[in-house]
């Protein structure tokens, strides 16, 4: 089965997909610093399986279109992905999310869980009020304070964006990152608008929202609980202290139907690539499962 490419106007943007297999539609969302190509091999063991995955490129990240800075915040991804399922035909989706991916997806079952069958969140985790102010934990999250700052765009392209290059091996320290992963995320961001778009997603995070009905969404994904039974995967080696967010107890209180946790022994952030045969198939022996 081919992968094949895609596009749908989402809420006024542009939103381009890789698409592969057919049956029940299983959408995949990536990170930061990535794209929708790290999803490939994820995409065929799901097409394999019996399912459409597709793999859509966030709204900022090309060849998806940008948008007004202040309209990254995870609400307005959430919209992208419901567009998306609306666009593909059908009522409901499973939603996989990595990263800022995985914040869209619980996002999305939270403010539309009837559109959404499950959930499953890689690299996500969730600290509790006590982890919020350990050194560790504000270590392994150092740099969503830093893209604050207005010289992140100059220190994110210096070099050839060399940065992105040192923060996939230091989010994944026991993985000899491949030079080709590296150099077509690079190839990602050297596109106009995209830095601009991946930096807007930081900034948003905790400014409250001018759209009135876009800021009481903002307080419902804040509040939670997610609603959909949910998987939530994580690496033993990913940065400082997120690990022990994820095993803690502000994970649980966030989510009121069936959630499971799995560790992945070994693997950093990109835990999907680096352990792909492990994920996929926790991946896809949860989603055909019965809940």
């Amino acid at each position: 089965m081919d992968v094949t490419r895609g596009a749908i106007d989402a809420n006024g943007i542009e939103i381009h997909y890789l698409k592969q297999g057919s049956g029940p539609l299983v959408i995949c969302s990536h990170g930061f610093p990535d794209h929708a190509r790290s999803f490939l091999p994820l995409l065929a063991e799901l097409a394999h399986a019996g399912f459409t995955a597709v793999a859509p490129y966030l709204r900022g990240y090309a060849p998806s279109g940008t948008a007004p800075a202040d309209q990254y915040h995870t609400c307005y991804m959430a919209h992208d992905l419901r567009a998306l399922i609306d666009a593909l035909g059908v009522e409901q989706a499973i939603l996989v999310g990595h990263d800022w991916g995985a914040q869209a997806s619980i996002a999305a079952a939270i403010l539309f869980p009837e559109r959404v069958t499950k959930l499953v969140a890689l690299g996500w985790s969730r600290p509790d009020a006590a982890q919020r102010l350990h050194y560790d934990y504000l270590k392994g999250i150092w740099h969503t304070f830093f893209f604050q700052s207005p010289s992140a765009e100059q220190v994110l392209a210096h070099d050839d964006f060399a940065f992105i290059e040192a923060w996939w091996r230091d989010a994944s320290r026991n993985w000899d990152v491949p030079r080709d992963i590296v150099e077509a995320v690079k190839t990602t961001f050297r596109q106009p608008g995209v830095l601009d778009a991946a930096l807007a997603q930081y900034r948003c995070r905790h400014v409250a929202l001018r759209d009135p009905e876009r800021r009481e969404q903002q307080a419902r994904i804040a509040a939670g609980p997610v609603t959909v039974p949910t998987l939530l995967m994580h690496g033993t080696h990913d940065r400082e202290g997120r690990l022990e967010a994820f095993s803690g107890d502000g994970v649980p209180e966030y989510f009121s139907a069936a959630l499971t946790r799995e560790i992945v022994d070994g693997a950093g952030h990109f835990l999907h690539l680096e352990k792909p045969a492990d994920v996929n198939r926790s991946i896809i022996d949860f989603i055909v499962a019965r809940s």
